[in-house]
This record gives C-alpha cells, sequence and structure tokens, in this order.
C-alpha cells in the first residue's frame, strides 16, 4: 500500500509538472513565483507562492533560547520527503525536504554527481513559501554552525593602505603617526540562509623598530584622527631597517583589523551558539617608514 501511495505520488507529480508547462506558467526564478504542491486527501494540489528571504537553521532554532513558533503545529504532508526536523524562523514553521517538479533547481550546475536538490519551505499557519533552493552532497543539509562558517569563509575584504605623517621621512624622537585610508568598516557575505556581517573593531600597528605594537582608540582613519589616537615616536633611526625608502634603511610597519561579527538568518539575528567565531582577522596592510636621526653641528662663534 505505501509502496502504491509513493507511485500514486511520483505519477501525481509529473502530471502536476506537465500541466504547469500546458497552463504556460513559466518556470520562476528565485524572485518570481513558483508553485508549491502538497497532497490533500491523496490529491496533488498545487498552489502559487512567492519566494524571498531566507530561513534560519534547519532542524534548529539557531539559539539557546524559546522557539519563537509553534513547533508543535507543524504536521508533514503526505507530499513532504526526507524532511528535516521542524526548526522556527521568527514566528514561522520551516522544514527542509527535497526539490520535486514542478519546482525548478537552485542556480548553477550540481556541484557533484550525486549532488541533491533541496529547499527549505516555512509556514506562518496559512501559507508555506519556498525560501531558499540549494544542492546538497548530503542526506542533511548543513548545520547553522557550518552555514555561519560558510558565510565567513565568503567575507571578502579589500587590503586597505596605510597612511603615514611625516609622509616622506620621520626623524627620531618626532612623534609620527598612522591611519587606515579606504577601510572597510562592514563587509557582508551569504551562504546557504545565513548572512555575516563583519564590522571594523579594533586597529593595531607594528611600527617594525622591535618596540612592542599598540592599539589605536578610536580607530584611526583621517590623519586628524591618527594625530590624536595612533602615533609613536621611534627612539633609533632605520638605516639597519628590514626594506629601504629612496635607497635607504626603513622599518617595516604592519597595521593589522579585527572584526566583530554578527549573524542573521531571515532578518533576525542570531544568537551566538557554541563554537561559531566572534571575530575575524582583517588582511594586514605594511608600509614602509624611513626614519632619520638629525645632526647637530656646533660651529664656534667668531
Amino acid at each position: 500500500m505505501l509502496r502504491s501511495k509513493k507511485l500514486m505520488g511520483a505519477v501525481a507529480a509529473s502530471i502536476c509538472a506537465v500541466s504547469a508547462v500546458f497552463s504556460v506558467l513559466a518556470v520562476a526564478t528565485p524572485a518570481e513565483a513558483e508553485q508549491k504542491c502538497t497532497y490533500v486527501n491523496f490529491v496533488l494540489t498545487c498552489t502559487e507562492v512567492t519566494t524571498g528571504g531566507t530561513p534560519g537553521q534547519p532542524g534548529n532554532s539557531g539559539s539557546d533560547a524559546e522557539p519563537t513558533c509553534d513547533l508543535d503545529s507543524y504536521k508533514p504532508g503526505l507530499g513532504d520527503n526526507n524532511s528535516t526536523p521542524a526548526f522556527c524562523n521568527g514566528t514561522e514553521v520551516c522544514h527542509t525536504e527535497d526539490l520535486l517538479p514542478p519546482w525548478s533547481l537552485p542556480d548553477g550546475d550540481p556541484p557533484k554527481e550525486d549532488s541533491v536538490a533541496r529547499g527549505t519551505f516555512c509556514s506562518n499557519g496559512a501559507s508555506e513559501r519556498l525560501v531558499e533552493k540549494f544542492w546538497s552532497d548530503d542526506e542533511e543539509p548543513p548545520t547553522l554552525l557550518q552555514q555561519i562558517q560558510t558565510a565567513v569563509d565568503n567575507l571578502e575584504f579589500t587590503t586597505p593602505t596605510v597612511g603615514v605623517s611625516p609622509a616622506a621621512r620621520t626623524l627620531v624622537n618626532l612623534d609620527t603617526w598612522f591611519w587606515l585610508q579606504d577601510a572597510q568598516p562592514t563587509v557582508s557575505a551569504t551562504a546557504f540562509t545565513v548572512t555575516a556581517t563583519a564590522t571594523l573593531r579594533s586597529m593595531t600597528v607594528d611600527p617594525g623598530d622591535g618596540s612592542a605594537p599598540f592599539t589605536c582608540d578610536p580607530i584611526a582613519t583621517t590623519a586628524a584622527q591618527a594625530e590624536q589616537s595612533c602615533l609613536h615616536e621611534y627612539r633609533r633611526s632605520s638605516a639597519k631597517g628590514s626594506t629601504t625608502v629612496d635607497g635607504r634603511g626603513a622599518f617595516q610597519a604592519t597595521v593589522t583589523t579585527v572584526y566583530g561579527l554578527s549573524f542573521t538568518a531571515g532578518g533576525n539575528p542570531i544568537a551566538q551558539i557554541d563554537g561559531a567565531p566572534q571575530t575575524v582577522d582583517g588582511p594586514p596592510s605594511n608600509t614602509a617608514v624611513r626614519v632619520d636621526e638629525a645632526q647637530t653641528v656646533v660651529r664656534p662663534s667668531r
């Protein structure tokens, strides 16, 4: 009997897909209307829904807090296949299942021959919508922690230029300022259902003369800010430095940054979970600083 039901379901799904074609229902893009087919009294019923938004974690509410939706209200239909445990996305109840006709496939080619097209569906109790399509190499979708880590890995930082004053060369015992030009205040990236946002949190300067690195507070992004919060006094010349400026020895100063991380799913903040990164390092920026020692010449009076 169970095999018969599955066979009936497969046939009904094919009929629904063909019917959709002859009804001139175009296969939708992720931002357009698509069809959601469910079984009601063993009859496959297709309704039009609109994709959009992003859910929380497949199989988990995404935090240690109490779920904000009624998970007990989720009842898998006969059309659901390989469904994950229900999870909350705000007040909606969501689950993930294999995508069958008439659903269109996820964008791009499958990464492997055995990759499976899967979709995440969310319901507000009155209607259900497809919020995510993706290729999966596993029977289960990626966990929230895996999604978070992938989103962090997708962050793309540009390397800022280090501003220095005095620009051409500085002198021993003279204040030298450092700042970041074109620094990115925030960077975002999305993976699966999670968006990671990195916000510039700190700036540290290693002046390159063997002294200890120092943190600039607040972060200096202009010369005026650097004069107040990000300055260093070199105590010796750079004649034997590791790099050169105009053929003269120079110190290689390095500026590093740290970004704080936050995560959202479907526009809802995700509470911190065990194992999720809290910060990420930005790319280091280097600059050569030539430090000369001023010579004083004493001439006898005449």
